[in-house]
């Protein structure tokens, strides 16, 4: 048992003083409340367990009354989510601002409270794409949750192969509600200058904002057609705090797993030669720069 634990209400009263409210849990007194605000700032959330699985990837119904009420009321509205996973955010267009907490530890309050206010930078990037309605991969039921039995007694056949999470959507060309890699902050970066070669990827970032930021550039391979991969590749990234006006050089090395396939005849990761297509930017649906480099074919190499 955590010794404190830091609740949001308890970090912003402390922070704001009178000017947090606190409007409750019915949805048209929060409205009433929210009105007169400058910001309203709306908690919701979804929870799941090792034997208790979500049934959809939806808010409850009063959430989701409770963010399209008060956002229809006060333009500033920010949507704090507390959840396992990712979630639906059909209302995401009518807020300002969606915070996905995910599941926050004892200081969540404090956390949230710094972000929220302004004195702390956001920096967080999604783990996970945001999908715009269920089941938009399009699972057969021979996929999930399996077919031929009950339960844990199923069978699931993975027919997606390697085209899972950002991979399905950079292979289908559909745009979720919020990509892999995901994350804003309050600044604008710019990308330049890129390079790239079989052992490294180097380019630059420039805060072109007026307060500092903190950026999570991304560098993302496409294998030679031959190899057989999924058209985007996660293979590093970066992180730098970079303050007003400042621009960094950023290197991301590469090695030879990078650019390496599991070959199951052998049984080993085995490199692959030809042209790769290189692409960076700030989440795998915001690419800002590509270009290419060539590993050449000089026997098959094979790695442990």
């Amino acid at each position: 048992v955590p010794a404190a634990v830091s609740t949001p209400w308890d970090a912003l009263r402390a922070r704001l003083g009178d000017r947090a409210v606190l409007a409750g849990e019915d949805a048209e007194q929060a409205a009433k409340v929210a009105k007169d605000a400058d910001v309203a700032v709306v908690f919701v959330g979804v929870t799941s367990s090792e034997g208790s699985d979500r049934s959809s990837l939806s808010l409850s119904q009063q959430d989701e009354d409770m963010i399209t009420t008060v956002a229809a009321q006060q333009p500033n509205t920010v949507v704090v989510v507390v959840s396992p996973g990712a979630v639906l955010t059909p209302w995401r267009k009518a807020v300002k601002a969606v915070v996905a907490a995910f599941m926050p530890g004892q200081e969540y309050g404090e956390a949230v409270t710094d972000v929220v206010t302004g004195a702390v930078g956001p920096s967080g990037r999604l783990p996970v794409t945001f999908p715009d309605v269920e089941n938009e991969v399009n699972f057969t039921k021979s996929q999930w949750p399996g077919v031929g039995g009950f339960g844990i007694f199923r069978t699931a056949t993975y027919s997606e192969r390697l085209n899972v999470g950002y991979r399905w959507y950079a292979n289908t060309g559909v745009k979720p509600a919020y990509p892999f890699g995901h994350g804003l902050s309050y600044s604008s970066v710019e990308y330049s200058a890129l390079q790239a070669s079989a052992s490294q990827v180097q380019f630059k970032v420039k805060n072109t904002g007026k307060v500092e930021a903190v950026e999570v550039p991304q560098v993302y391979l496409r294998f030679p057609e031959a190899a057989g991969e999924p058209p985007l590749q996660l293979k590093g990234f970066g992180r730098e705090r970079l303050g007003p006006g400042e621009e960094r050089q950023v290197v991301v090395p590469l090695t030879d797993r990078s650019v390496s396939i599991w070959d199951v005849g052998v049984h080993q990761w085995s490199k692959v030669s030809g042209e790769f297509g290189v692409f960076v930017g700030a989440s795998s649906g915001d690419l800002r720069l590509n270009g290419t480099f060539s590993v050449g074919s000089s026997g098959v190499e094979q790695l442990v």
